[in-house]
């Protein structure tokens, strides 16, 4: 779907990524996980073709690229249905109404985004990037200003519509928890200049039992360990 080869990219004499090569596989879920400011979001934007490489080459296949930022950037007048529909003018009305079900969204279709929570807010947002139907779909830290419980109920209803869809994501995340829960395969970078450390594939994906999980999860921070 998606291929990076030795990519690097500098601001003036500051270098964030350092000849990163990787490459993304139709229909899965990869995880790109680093500390805080190890340049996981300009990788991300790289991949979109928001930012330019200082060097290195970026193939991709995909036609339709669907971005989940930080922030929810909903359109801030028009209500929940509105936004999705911005972006999905054709989209069926039992497609929509199963986005909205899904996110745990029913009773908001026609609050604006100043009328709900950060975490529907959020969930809005997952929606509409799921109802633009992209080949790719880039989630920058998603989860990032949502509670715990909430957060597992996202990640279920995400992996609800995913499995439906079957688009090709990648998202990026410092929290190797959401990583675990999610992907098919995880990518842990370093600190500035960030290089890939590890390469993890999850054996049994979104079905991880205890054992599985707390030693994928001393694998990545003992990744983290060797570095300080």
């Amino acid at each position: 779907m998606i291929q990076l080869s030795g990519i690097s990219k500098s601001y003036g004499e500051g270098q964030v990524l350092n000849h990163i090569s990787l490459q993304v596989k139709e229909g899965e879920i990869l995880s790109i996980i680093g500390p805080s400011g190890s340049g996981k979001t300009t990788l991300l934007n790289i991949m979109s073709g928001v930012l330019e490489a200082t060097h290195g080459q970026v193939i991709s296949e995909a036609s339709q690229i669907g971005y989940v930022f930080q922030e929810d950037r909903l359109v801030p007048w028009l209500t929940t249905e509105e936004n999705i529909r911005f972006v999905a003018e054709s989209i069926e009305s039992e497609r929509l109404s199963y986005l909205i079900k899904t996110m745990g969204l029913q009773g908001a279709e026609d609050k604006r985004p100043d009328e709900m929570s950060g975490g529907m807010r959020q969930r809005a947002s997952i929606a509409r990037a799921f109802a633009y139907e992209p080949d790719l779909l880039l989630m920058d830290e998603p989860f990032k200003s949502i509670d715990y419980y909430l957060k597992g109920k996202i990640i279920n209803a995400l992996i609800q519509v995913w499995v439906e869809r079957m688009s090709t994501v990648v998202f990026v995340t410092h929290d190797v928890e959401e990583a675990i829960m999610l992907a098919d395969r995880i990518i842990v970078l370093g600190r500035k200049p960030a290089v890939i450390l590890n390469e993890i594939k999850i054996q049994s994906p979104r079905n991880v039992d205890e054992e599985a999980f707390l030693k994928i999860k001393k694998e990545i921070t003992n990744c983290w360990e060797e570095i300080k």
